[in-house]
């Protein structure tokens, strides 16, 4: 019959799956439930998804954005991975799923384009290297407007601390179970990994979302845990070798830069235009 369905992704890098938190949480559902009939497309393009951001799954004619309503759309067609819950468990989910989001993302969000330095020197350089070219002139102000607006710029400290409550929570729900409800994995697995994973493998130079996951030994394990049963299998393309990320990282710098070069260059010639009324 081929293949039903496209989920299209950021690559992954630094040993993840994929570099993006909503990303990984749906790699982590697919896995869980065993979906054979969709195919993985490391497109990197989150311009043409309708909302601007990946992922972003495609059904025929039938286009579905963020992790929830994916999710919506595999259950449609019999993937389920919380098929065991009862009732109060869903309602659990529901509940942690909302708190999750409005306190991970958010601090996920100021980790990679406001925190100056990792965004200068990681997510930055990162997220221009993988675009497509005439997209990378935009693209840090783009990912820094987003971030503002999903941090509703309240301050780093409070949104760390936000962040540390959340994390005690899913911690004290996890307990010592493999799963937060037993035995098997469930779509609120599927979210906590993806921001865990993201949390403990970004390498970044101010690593305060890092240090904070890592008071909770519990998360760390059923992230890795997740990895270990999950992604044992590589997904997506082969990571480069230690000498090709060398030359990467020098050449991605020297992309930074020139991207900086040619947005001062243009404006340059733009005012240079009005001060003679060539335009």
């Amino acid at each position: 019959n081929g293949v039903a369905m496209i989920l299209h992704l950021w690559k992954g890098d630094w040993g993840l799956a994929t570099a993006d938190a909503a990303c990984m949480a749906c790699l982590a559902y697919l896995r869980f439930t065993r979906v054979k009939i969709v195919k993985l497309e490391f497109s990197c393009d989150p311009y043409a998804s309708p909302n601007g951001e990946l992922p972003y799954l495609e059904d025929d004619d039938t286009v579905e954005c963020s992790t929830a309503r994916i999710v919506d759309h595999l259950r449609s067609k019999g993937y389920n991975a919380d098929h065991h819950l009862t009732r109060e468990q869903a309602a659990d989910t529901l509940a942690l799923e909302t708190l999750v989001q409005d306190t991970l993302r958010p601090a996920l969000q100021h980790y990679l384009w406001l925190d100056e330095s990792n965004a200068s020197m990681v997510s930055g350089p990162w997220f221009v290297k993988n675009l497509a070219f005439l997209q990378r002139f935009n693209s840090q102000g783009a990912f820094g407007d987003r971030a503002r607006r999903v941090t509703n710029n309240k301050p780093a400290n409070q949104l760390l601390e936000a962040a540390r409550s959340c994390l005690e929570v899913l911690s004290a729900q996890l307990r010592n179970q493999p799963y937060f409800f037993g035995d098997k994995p469930s779509y609120l697995d599927a979210v906590v990994f993806g921001y865990v994973a993201m949390f403990t493998g970004l390498p970044m130079p101010h690593d305060t979302l890092r240090q904070i996951t890592q008071e909770f030994p519990l998360l760390v394990e059923h992230c890795n845990r997740i990895k270990h049963e999950f992604f044992a299998e590589p997904v997506g393309p082969a990571a480069p070798s230690a000498s090709d990320r060398i030359l990467q990282q020098s050449a991605t710098r020297e992309l930074w830069l020139s991207v900086g070069s040619v947005a001062l260059a243009l404006a340059a010639m733009g005012l240079y235009a009005r001060s003679e009324d060539l335009f």
